[in-house]
């Protein structure tokens, strides 16, 4: 299984631990390597099986969508990623990024959208042939940190890796009526899957 490596901070962290655990007992050097167990295992890279043609947008996560909004002339998809669901996002159509921006705010419940304004956010966006796509990484209670690989005026490709949500529960995506939607409100989806289509 390919993880994303943790970053410098949180190996220091982990050896730290680990290290005291041996002092203190054997129970607690087992709980301490089964959260290191859980941690690889949530920054997973998952298996993704992507529509590399040029007509199919591809789901940026897994999850499940919670709500639709139609918004004239986009739509806009809210998916929330549960504790099983790997929390790595990719770039769902090729493009330039033209806004990039983290929106310091509060941690609140992922599936309260109301208090979306209030959250800790990072948006995305990125200019396509076809109109502008809108993702927006947003931290849950639990979240702490979202880790965004790219900076304004790169061009992405589909598939490449956006970044990752650290403990993160939700994924915003906004989309031009371009796209024809191939998924529904409740259904589940899994990163890389064909989304909308031209």
């Amino acid at each position: 299984m390919k993880t994303l490596f943790f970053d410098q901070t949180e190996s220091y962290i982990l050896f730290i631990i680990l290290f005291i655990s041996l002092y203190i007992n054997k129970y607690a050097m087992i709980g301490i390597i089964g959260i290191i167990i859980f941690l690889i295992f949530f920054y997973r890279i998952p298996d993704m099986q992507i529509n590399m043609s040029k007509d199919i947008l591809a789901s940026p996560c897994s999850g499940k969508i919670i709500k639709i909004e139609d918004l004239n002339d986009s739509y806009k998809l809210y998916i929330f990623m549960s504790p099983l669901d790997a929390h790595l996002q990719i770039i769902p159509f090729d493009g330039k990024i033209i806004k990039h921006e983290f929106i310091t705010g509060e941690k609140k419940l992922a599936y309260k959208i109301e208090e979306d304004n209030y959250r800790s956010r990072f948006l995305t966006h990125i200019n396509t042939n076809y109109g502008m796509i809108e993702i927006i990484q947003n931290t849950g209670v639990l979240a702490r940190r979202i880790k965004n690989n790219y900076k304004l005026n790169d061009n992405v490709k589909k598939g490449d890796i956006l970044g990752i949500i650290k403990f993160g529960s939700r994924v915003d995506i906004t989309i031009p009526k371009t796209f024809k939607l191939l998924k529904e409100l409740n259904d589940t989806v899994f990163i890389g899957d064909s989304f909308a289509k031209l």
